[in-house]
């Protein structure tokens, strides 16, 4: 097994999580559609804060059965929590708050291949925005 690295964008909220990471699933939630998150469900107890839980704010939605794990401060979602339908406890890690950006993930997936634009190219005209 790996262990990856991973934060929210200014380090307030950091961990460690343990597993072979194959993929990683799109989720078409309202929040996650929106968050552009790319989930990797392991068992909760492979997920290891680096940083004080109450560095972590929670927002829950519809059933409140998810716990989406957030930094107050910079606004990123690195993990949520919450049980498979077995009762486990299960962590959703957003494998883009990974070290490395999108690591172990598919290079051959066109969404992975999207050039990034850099804020400098923001505003440029639509000739500058990425293709698949």
């Amino acid at each position: 097994m790996t262990v990856y690295q991973g934060s929210c964008h200014c380090g307030r909220v950091a961990y460690e999580v343990e597993g072979q990471l194959d993929g990683a699933m799109a989720c078409n939630c309202s929040i996650c559609q929106r968050k552009g998150s790319l989930l990797w469900f392991v068992p909760r107890g492979n997920l290891r804060l680096l940083t004080d839980e109450g560095n972590a704010s929670t927002y829950e939605f519809n059933k409140h059965a998810i716990h989406h794990r957030f930094c107050a401060v910079c606004g990123i979602h690195p993990y949520a929590e919450g049980s498979d339908p077995k009762g486990n406890a299960m962590a959703a890690v957003n494998v883009r708050c990974l070290e490395g950006g999108r690591a172990g993930l598919d290079p051959g997936d066109p969404l992975q291949r999207a050039r990034r634009l850099t804020h400098k190219d923001a505003g440029r005209g639509a000739d500058r925005r990425p293709t698949l």
